[in-house]
Formats: structure tokens, C-alpha cells, sequence
């Protein structure tokens, strides 16, 4: 069912690509709400049977990703892109070819790291601890999804503008795009760091061993790789993306080496979160560096971007971690909710007060201005 499913997505690629590109992201939107709505439905089918609950669940995830793909091919037929023609254009192929080639090997490195670690996991420590690290990705793959989200509704604009030469305007949204992506998964993160073990007591009822502190570290890495999506879409924009796949894919690989050194030393599991972080920020430098090169990226400009972040993290933990603190061991749901609240609101002030330009400031209130008059004339 698994190879069904992804048989399916990788079909379906070129249609998603299409709508992405022709910006059509209310169809999108309505599409991963039509998805999610499904698993829902084919989680609560599973009381309604008595037969093997985990074969029907396969099969009904598979059936809703076949759907949906058909749904997309469907709707993308209106397109003229997505009409076969019985032809080669040999020079198109080689250019998508070398393109996806390194692309894959940029994608293989990613994934190599990803399951090497569980490997290595598995050679030094027990099945526990991998379960732990699952945890801790299972958060943060919810955290990259809200996020990529987002980011999907821009990344067109970023490569259009390129491909247009509107080099200043691109770098423009590359900045804007690195701070609104960033304060999206801080509004998420910093409240779940601080009350992380209450959650997963909440969530799993018997935590395994090191999933708090492995958790808080993937957070921390998912962070500071949430940098990476509008530098990686800008530098791709020209096509040439050798050396830039073969330099990021092979330091992000070097976390295998390291961690088994460091593993092998007798170090915790965690050192390999650690590892990770610090890969994380090496490969950021590089790409930094290629972006310089590709489109002319003021260094001076992102690093000012980046202190800008940095501190806004840094004023936005504080009252979290003072009601944190006050309230001690006396958590329960209400206070857990209540929470939660005073701190994304208080998040939201800080973002609103210190982490974005007067100049943005202005359009936000534009905008929000433009609805509430809206919404009264209603």
C-alpha cells in the first residue's frame, strides 16, 4: 500500500508542480484540507471494523492518496502543460535531467544522514532510544508542514522573479520571506519547548527515555533550518545547481562520520542532535556563501537579518519562561491551555513591536485596517 501511494505521488508530481507555479494556492489549500479530512475519516472507520485494523488503515490511506492524485490530474487537465505530446526535445531533457540529477543527490544526502543515524542508533543503543528520536521528528515534521505551507505560496515568485531579472526585488523576498518563515515556527516552537515534557505526558501517557531532551534539540534544528528554504529556491533559480548540491549534500553527510566517532567515544545519543545542530549552521554558511555568488546576496544585510531574529527569540522567551517558572509543578490542562494562550499572544506583541521594519508594520495594519472595514460593511 506504502509503494501504491507513493507510486501515485511521484506521478502526481508534475500536476502539483503546475498549480504551484500558476500560484493557484486556494485549490491547494483545499486539497490538504480534503487530505487531512480523510485521514480523519479513515482513522475513525478503524471502530467501525473488527478485522485487522492496521491492513484496513493501509489499504484506506492508500485509496484517499489515489484519489487525491486523481483529483489533481483532474483538475489539471484545463492546463496546456499537462497535455501529452509524442515527442522528444532532447535538449529540454538533458537540461531537466542534469537539473533533477543533482537535485536527487542533494535529496539522497538528506536521507542517507536521516537513516544512517537510526542505524547508528540501533548499533550503540537500544530500540528505546530510536523510538524517542521518532518522537522528536514526528513533532517536527508537523512543525515543517505548517511552515512549508507557507513557504510553497512564495516560492514561485522568488524563481519568476530571477528568471525576469529582478535580482533586487527576489533578494527583497528572499529577506522577507527568511524572517515571516522564521516567526512562523517561533510562534510554534518557543511554547512547546518550555512546557515539552506536560505535552508528550499529555500525548503518550509513559514518555521513553531522552524523548524531551531529543525533542527540544530537533526543535532547535528544525529552527534553524527553517533558514534554509528561501536561500536554497534562490540559488536553484539558475539551473546550475552542481556544485552547490555536491558542497551542502556532502556536509550535511559528514553527520554520519561524526557521530559515529563520537558515539564510538562512549558520548550520549543525543550528541547526535548536537552534531546535527552544528552541521545545520555549517551548511547555512555555504549557502550564504553560494548566494553571494549566484544572485549577489548582501552578507552584511542577512547577518543584520539574522541578529534581528536572534534577539526577537531571545525577548520572546522571556515571559514563557517566567509563567513557566511561577507556576512550577502545579500544571494542569486549564493552566496548560490558559498558557499556551498568554504566550502566542505575547509572542505575536514581541514579532509585531521588535521583529518586524516600520514599513512592514504599516502594511500589516493596512491589511488588517482593509478587512475589519470589510468584514463591518458585511
Amino acid at each position: 500500500c506504502s509503494l501504491l501511494s507513493t507510486l501515485f505521488t511521484i506521478i502526481s508530481v508534475p500536476y502539483n508542480s503546475i498549480i504551484i507555479a500558476r500560484e493557484n494556492m486556494k485549490l491547494f489549500s483545499m486539497m490538504g484540507l480534503l487530505e487531512g479530512g480523510m485521514k480523519i475519516i479513515v482513522c475513525l472507520m478503524l471502530f467501525l471494523t473488527s478485522k485487522d485494523k492496521l491492513i484496513i488503515y493501509a489499504i484506506c490511506l492508500a485509496l484517499a492518496s489515489v484519489l487525491l492524485r486523481l483529483a489533481y490530474w483532474w483538475y489539471c487537465r484545463r492546463y496546456e502543460e499537462t497535455r501529452f505530446r509524442y515527442s522528444i526535445d532532447w535538449s529540454k531533457l538533458k537540461e531537466v535531467g542534469e537539473f533533477a540529477g543533482w537535485s536527487l543527490c542533494g535529496s539522497i544526502s538528506t536521507l542517507a544522514n536521516m537513516q544512517g543515524i537510526n542505524v547508528l542508533i540501533n548499533l550503540f543503543f537500544s530500540t528505546i532510544v530510536n523510538a524517542a528520536r521518532g518522537i522528536a521528528y514526528q513533532i517536527s515534521s508537523v512543525m515543517t508542514t505548517f511552515v512549508n505551507s507557507f513557504y510553497q505560496a512564495v516560492r514561485p515568485q522568488i524563481t519568476k522573479r530571477y528568471a525576469s531579472g529582478e535580482i533586487e526585488s527576489m533578494r527583497s523576498l528572499v529577506y522577507q520571506t527568511t524572517k515571516m518563515s522564521y516567526y512562523l515556527v517561533l510562534i510554534i516552537s518557543l511554547p512547546l519547548l518550555i512546557i515539552l515534557p506536560e505535552i508528550l505526558s499529555l500525548w503518550l501517557v509513559q514518555v521513553p527515555d531522552h524523548t524531551v531532551l531529543f525533542t527540544r534539540l530537533v526543535i532547535i534544528a528544525t529552527i534553524i533550518e527553517t533558514l534554509e528554504l528561501p536561500l536554497n529556491t534562490a540559488i536553484c533559480s539558475n539551473g546550475n545547481i552542481k556544485w552547490f548540491q555536491l558542497v551542502t549534500g556532502t556536509i550535511v553527510i559528514m553527520n554520519l562520520p561524526i557521530s559515529y566517532l563520537f558515539l564510538k567515544l562512549g558520548y550520549s545519543p543525543q550528541i547526535t542532535m548536537i552534531v546535527a545542530i552544528a552541521i545545520a549552521v555549517l551548511a547555512q554558511i555555504a549557502r550564504i556563501l553560494f548566494a553571494k555568488l549566484v544572485f549577489g546576496l548582501n552578507i552584511k544585510e542577512y547577518l543584520i537579518l539574522i541578529s534581528k531574529l536572534g534577539m526577537t527569540s531571545l525577548i520572546a522567551i522571556i515571559v514563557p519562561l517566567l509563567v513557566r517558572w511561577k507556576l512550577q509543578d502545579i500544571f494542569r490542562l486549564d493552566l496548560l491551555i490558559g498558557y499556551i494562550a498568554i504566550s502566542l499572544l505575547y509572542i505575536l506583541i514581541v514579532i509585531y513591536l521588535v521583529g518586524i521594519s516600520t514599513k512592514e508594520r504599516a502594511t500589516l495594519n493596512y491589511y488588517v485596517n482593509s478587512y475589519i472595514e470589510k468584514y463591518r460593511k458585511k
